[in-house]
């Protein structure tokens, strides 16, 4: 008898993690897709430590806007305070809404980007690799 874990609701074979990774891994790059974008340094570092991440041009647009706009923000405003304005007695609510302007223009940017770059190279949904 097949391991339920294996099989979908329509009695088809489901492809593991791994598998279903190297396909979409093999698609982007017959596509054409640098290795940067493919499998940028955060998403190796990611699988490395056993973390199942979808490659960046197979997540969803809000995944992306969350994603990079969380970590470039809390990166540039911490930079931003220790060298700059820290000591330039700026008001920590106006480091804030800069910091959050920051991070959300900088997530909506990089959602759009890597949806041009999934349609351009014609790549399709995760759910059908």
């Amino acid at each position: 008898m097949a391991n339920p874990n294996t099989i979908d609701a329509e009695g088809s074979p489901r492809m593991c993690y791994e598998e279903k990774y190297q396909r979409a891994f093999d698609l982007m790059e017959q596509a054409g897709v640098s290795r940067k974008q493919r499998e940028p340094w955060m998403t190796r570092l990611a699988r490395r430590w056993g973390v199942q991440l979808r490659p960046p041009l197979f997540q969803s647009f809000w995944v992306i806007f969350a994603v990079q706009g969380i970590a470039f923000g809390v990166s540039w405003g911490l930079i931003m305070w220790l060298l700059q304005w820290g000591s330039q007695n700026i008001s920590p609510m106006i480091a804030v809404i800069a910091t959050l302007s920051a991070g959300l223009l900088f997530g909506f940017l990089m959602a759009l980007f890597m949806q041009r770059s999934k349609r351009r190279h014609n790549l399709p949904d995760w759910e059908a690799v």
